[in-house]
Protein backbone atom coordinates (compact mmCIF):
# COMPACT_ATOMS: atom_id res chain seq x y z
CA UNK A 1 0.00 0.00 0.00
CA UNK A 2 2.78 2.57 0.45
CA UNK A 3 2.32 3.60 3.80
CA UNK A 4 4.33 5.55 5.67
CA UNK A 5 6.45 3.69 8.66
CA UNK A 6 6.15 4.87 11.76
CA UNK A 7 7.52 2.60 14.34
CA UNK A 8 7.07 -0.69 15.71
CA UNK A 9 4.76 -2.16 18.76
CA UNK A 10 4.09 -4.51 20.94
CA UNK A 11 0.48 -5.77 20.39
CA UNK A 12 -2.26 -8.33 22.03
CA UNK A 13 -3.48 -10.14 18.85
CA UNK A 14 -7.39 -11.91 19.50
CA UNK A 15 -5.84 -14.91 20.20
CA UNK A 16 -4.13 -13.41 23.39
CA UNK A 17 -0.62 -14.03 21.83
CA UNK A 18 1.51 -10.53 21.86
CA UNK A 19 3.54 -9.86 19.16
CA UNK A 20 5.47 -7.22 17.58
CA UNK A 21 3.90 -5.48 14.78
CA UNK A 22 5.33 -2.51 11.94
CA UNK A 23 2.57 0.20 12.64
CA UNK A 24 2.26 2.96 9.29
CA UNK A 25 0.19 6.34 9.40
CA UNK A 26 -2.34 6.77 6.43
CA UNK A 27 -4.87 9.31 6.18
CA UNK A 28 -8.41 8.28 5.20
CA UNK A 29 -11.54 9.55 4.62
CA UNK A 30 -14.34 8.91 7.50
CA UNK A 31 -17.47 9.97 7.18
CA UNK A 32 -16.45 12.62 4.35
CA UNK A 33 -13.69 14.11 6.81
CA UNK A 34 -10.09 13.09 6.59
CA UNK A 35 -8.95 11.29 9.66
CA UNK A 36 -5.23 10.53 10.30
CA UNK A 37 -4.91 6.81 11.82
CA UNK A 38 -2.30 4.44 12.37
CA UNK A 39 -1.83 0.97 10.29
CA UNK A 40 -0.69 -2.61 12.24
CA UNK A 41 1.03 -4.39 9.86
CA UNK A 42 -0.20 -7.79 11.21
CA UNK A 43 -0.31 -9.93 7.91
CA UNK A 44 -1.62 -10.02 4.54
CA UNK A 45 -5.39 -9.77 5.29
CA UNK A 46 -6.18 -6.41 6.06
CA UNK A 47 -8.22 -5.24 9.27
CA UNK A 48 -10.75 -2.53 9.73
CA UNK A 49 -10.16 -0.72 13.15
CA UNK A 50 -12.57 -1.29 15.73
CA UNK A 51 -12.55 2.18 16.90
CA UNK A 52 -13.48 3.91 14.26
CA UNK A 53 -16.84 1.98 15.33
CA UNK A 54 -17.42 3.68 17.99
CA UNK A 55 -21.02 4.60 18.59
CA UNK A 56 -21.97 3.09 15.12
CA UNK A 57 -23.91 -0.06 14.06
CA UNK A 58 -22.55 -2.39 11.71
CA UNK A 59 -24.52 -4.68 9.87
CA UNK A 60 -22.48 -7.29 7.31
CA UNK A 61 -23.83 -9.77 4.70
CA UNK A 62 -21.05 -11.88 4.54
CA UNK A 63 -21.07 -13.34 1.06
CA UNK A 64 -19.37 -12.39 -1.67
CA UNK A 65 -20.20 -8.84 -3.16
CA UNK A 66 -22.45 -8.52 0.20
CA UNK A 67 -23.69 -5.08 1.59
CA UNK A 68 -21.61 -3.47 4.84
CA UNK A 69 -23.39 -0.82 6.06
CA UNK A 70 -22.70 1.67 9.19
CA UNK A 71 -24.95 3.58 10.47
CA UNK A 72 -25.00 5.94 14.10
CA UNK A 73 -27.34 4.38 16.74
Amino acid sequence: MGLMFAYDEDIKLANDNREQVAVHTATIIWQGQERDVRVFATGRRPLFGTALLDSKELVIQFADNGLVTIDDF
